[in-house]
């Protein structure tokens, strides 16, 4: 199970690599330390705004249990939603490395 999760983080890793890449490409540099911590509250945010729906998606689940209905639409949306959340949280990531290219300005 260690390795798995190692394995999966090192992808994660990968993809986050890709992500600053295309981020320098199309933006380059932050201007400033400014523009910087803009930048990644807008991506953190856009993970909480997902962490959100997420949570409003299990409640549903939770309310279609207790009544006995079918959850695998929800559970469908969900998984959709946590896939977001994932390409936003690498986003995240992406950005942290690319402040950490900057150096501080």
């Amino acid at each position: 199970m260690q390795e798995h999760r190692e394995s999966l983080r090192l992808k994660l890793s990968d993809l986050a690599s890709l992500e600053l890449s295309k981020a320098l490409a199309v933006h380059g540099d932050f201007n400033s330390d400014h523009e910087a911590y803009s930048v990644l509250k807008e991506e953190v945010e856009e993970c909480e705004d997902e962490l959100r729906i997420i949570n409003k998606q299990l409640q549903e689940i939770w309310a279609s249990v207790k009544q006995d209905d079918s959850i695998d639409i929800w559970a469908e949306s969900l998984g959709n939603t946590a896939l977001r959340l994932s390409q936003e949280a690498i986003q995240v990531v992406a950005m942290c490395r690319k402040i950490k290219l900057m150096g501080g300005k």
